[in-house]
């Protein structure tokens, strides 16, 4: 296959990822910037629609990979399916709920947590590193080549993980923006824009992993011949 060929392979694996982000993000638009107020915010705030919606997307696809057939093996169906429980159950809050505060946080660690919940935290996490570890160095040789042999599957990964650190920015970015006394206040329009941009990104994220396991069958048959 000539390079121009391969190149213009790598750059079609992109079209569908960067496709579903933009339409989430022309969604937040009119969430954030024409429905009113009060409408708005009903559908993007905690516990409401859309991040419901999230939650009961991250377990479809888990229970689509569950059933997706193909060249997936089950250590990676096993740490995929580890790793999607544990954005629904972070999407759910549920670690605030049990500990009352994030154990994410590294103070949960040095401050807040008694001994056993440290304990307790770090067990729950333990899971959720091996499958990261085994996800990205374990499967390394299918990651660090040039993104032009990306598989589709690779390439909406790393678009999952683009879309995941950008929603966290947008989550920090009102308190950054004041914290740096960059701005004194965010308008409501503004403010609420960013919300609906994060939770559609947030919701968008499911959605990528989706498209993922129906991308992987054929990929991970790519990747392990590599291997």
């Amino acid at each position: 296959m000539s390079r121009a060929a391969s190149g213009g392979r790598g750059a079609g694996h992109w079209v569908l990822a960067l496709g579903l982000v933009a339409a989430f993000s022309v969604a937040a638009a009119v969430i954030g910037l024409a429905l009113p107020a009060p409408l708005a915010g009903s559908l993007v705030e905690e516990g409401g629609p859309v991040e419901s919606s999230t939650i009961v997307l991250y377990l479809v696809a888990v229970v689509a990979l569950a059933f997706r057939r193909g060249s997936i093996t089950w250590p990676d169906k096993a740490a995929l399916a580890v790793v999607l429980l544990a954005c629904a159950a972070r999407e759910a809050d549920l670690h605030k709920d049990l500990f009352g505060m994030s154990i994410l946080k590294a103070r949960f660690y040095t401050d807040f947590a008694a001994p056993w919940q440290i304990a307790v935290a770090l067990g729950a996490l333990l899971p959720v590193g091996v499958a990261v570890w085994w996800l990205l160095v374990a499967r390394r040789r299918a990651w660090f080549v040039r993104p032009a042999r990306w598989t589709p599957a690779v390439a909406t990964a790393v678009a999952f993980i683009a879309v995941l650190v950008l929603s966290k920015v947008l989550d920090r970015l009102p308190d950054t923006l004041i914290g740096w006394h960059l701005v004194t206040s965010l308008s409501e329009p503004a403010r609420l824009f960013l919300q609906a941009w994060e939770e559609l990104l947030e919701l968008a994220l499911p959605v990528l992993a989706l498209c993922g396991i129906v991308q992987a069958g054929s990929s991970m048959s790519v990747a392990h011949q590599s291997i």
